[in-house]
């Protein structure tokens, strides 16, 4: 049984099509990580604040104080489980991000070497194809909360 192939034979212009391919990748997955640190520390803060908001029981002189309060008190800990859940869709964007990364390196090392194509590209077309399940994951939980939260919506505006 002859031995698999392990050198893809690409001719120089496709070795920098799948170069380049390789640097977009990567370029997109640090601009999602990014993108994703940032969601992070506003979750954070934001969070941070809300909670502060909570102890500040002083007396102000802004007529507007006491509607802020009566608003923190009647949304009672709907802030914290939103907050948990962008933490969460942070969370998702990051491990994305960083398996498009990978995925990137491993098309690079397709385009700059001659040892073992075949793997590095088995890696990384299974590589994205993870990225694109967790895309797919991702959208479809998004629906169902948009869904969800309509009908909590229509259901509350039509008992008042």
């Amino acid at each position: 049984m002859p031995e698999p192939l392990s050198r893809i034979p690409l001719s120089l212009e496709e070795e920098h099509t799948v170069s380049s391919m390789a640097r977009w990748m990567r370029f997109m997955a640090i601009v999602g990580i990014c993108g994703a640190l940032v969601m992070l520390l506003v979750v954070i803060l934001a969070i941070g604040v809300y909670g502060s908001l909570h102890g500040i029981d002083a007396p102000t002189s802004d007529p507007r104080w006491p509607k802020i309060q009566a608003i923190i008190m009647a949304s009672g800990s709907l802030p914290y489980f939103l907050g948990l859940a962008f933490l969460l869709a942070a969370a998702v964007a990051l491990w994305q991000n960083m398996i498009l990364f990978s995925a990137g390196d491993d098309f690079h090392l397709v385009a700059s070497t001659d040892t073992a194509d075949l793997d590095f590209l088995a890696h990384g077309l299974d590589r994205l194809r993870t990225y694109f399940k967790i895309q797919v994951l991702t959208f479809a939980i998004a629906v169902a909360v948009a869904f969800v939260t309509g009908v909590v919506v229509v259901t509350m505006m039509r008992s008042h």
